[in-house]
């Protein structure tokens, strides 16, 4: 099985279109998109469009995508995105798409986390709230909002996992799997923080073990069956690195061969003057409010 995995495209259909071409005619069993298609970037109707297209498996919402659909205030954003954010969700209404897209992520049965093939997919965090019952808002919270960067809130995380595996408090509607997804997945997929990660835990020791994704890109990762994973494939459209925005479309390839499952992380450079072009003359001069002079992403 080969599932590709791709998320925080934010708009920005070059992009999304280095991935199309770099992967190809490659066979894929399934396309997992890890949420947030909207915000930031000048392109909402061509990357609605694509992804449509492209008979998306697992497609799960990010926080961006819940704000544009008015399931949350804009007031969650920095107010520097907020702007941009209404100028897009207008811009969508102008063109008669906004009702179809915000009816797609309102749906009672759209999932905040799903399990699939074993593995755990959200958009954010996977650390199950450990307040019991959790309510839809917490769960949300957690599930669109929550980053995971450092070693403390992975660890965090994956405590409440155990904690919930050890006492679930049920169910909800939000997320994707019943009583029976108590137990600890061997692979968990989130996004969120638009840098590559890859990161083993030791099931009942509290330990975890970092992986330098970033220094050797296109690298086969064995993963273990005796330790749980989590995987960030990073961002396709607004990929962050350690000295800030990077032009360059990430995502990974999960290939499940006959001795367990691996990952590769993929990084396709593209042609950021286009997209820069392209978000002055969609925003205007909302982008000199927006986006500042740093980066437009």
């Amino acid at each position: 099985m080969r599932i590709l995995i791709l998320a925080d495209i934010h708009a920005n259909h070059v992009a999304l279109d280095a991935v199309w071409q770099a992967v190809g005619e490659q066979a894929f069993d399934e396309i997992w998109f890890l949420g947030d298609l909207f915000g930031r970037g000048p392109w909402p109707v061509e990357v609605w469009d694509s992804l449509k297209a492209a008979n998306i498996t697992v497609w799960l919402p990010g926080n961006w995508d819940w704000i544009l659909a008015g399931m949350w205030s804009p007031a969650r954003l920095a107010p520097q995105w907020i702007p941009g954010l209404l100028w897009q969700r207008q811009f969508l209404q102008d063109v008669g798409l906004f009702s179809k897209i915000a009816d797609f992520f309102r749906r009672l049965d759209f999932p905040l986390m799903i399990q699939r093939h074993g593995m755990l997919a959200t958009h954010a965090s996977f650390g199950l709230p450990g307040q019991r019952p959790a309510t839809d808002d917490i769960l949300a919270e957690v599930a669109l909002e929550e980053y995971l960067r450092s070693r403390e809130d992975f660890l965090g995380a994956w405590n409440r996992w155990l904690i919930y595996r050890e006492r679930p408090w049920g169910h909800s509607r939000l997320v994707g799997f019943d009583r029976a997804g108590q137990r600890l997945p061997r692979l968990m997929l989130g996004g969120h923080t638009h840098r590559p990660v890859l990161a083993s835990f030791h099931r009942e020791a509290r330990q975890i073990r970092f992986y330098s994704v970033d220094s050797s890109p296109n690298t086969w990762y064995t993963l273990s069956e005796f330790q749980c994973w989590y995987i960030n494939p990073g961002s396709v459209g607004a990929a962050r690195g350690e000295r800030g925005f990077k032009a360059e479309a990430q995502f990974a390839i999960l290939e499940q061969k006959k001795g367990g499952w691996r990952v590769q992380f993929q990084r396709i450079p593209y042609d950021y003057s286009l997209v820069q072009q392209e978000i002055r003359r969609f925003y205007g001069d909302v982008s000199r409010a927006t986006y500042g002079q740093e980066s437009l992403l």
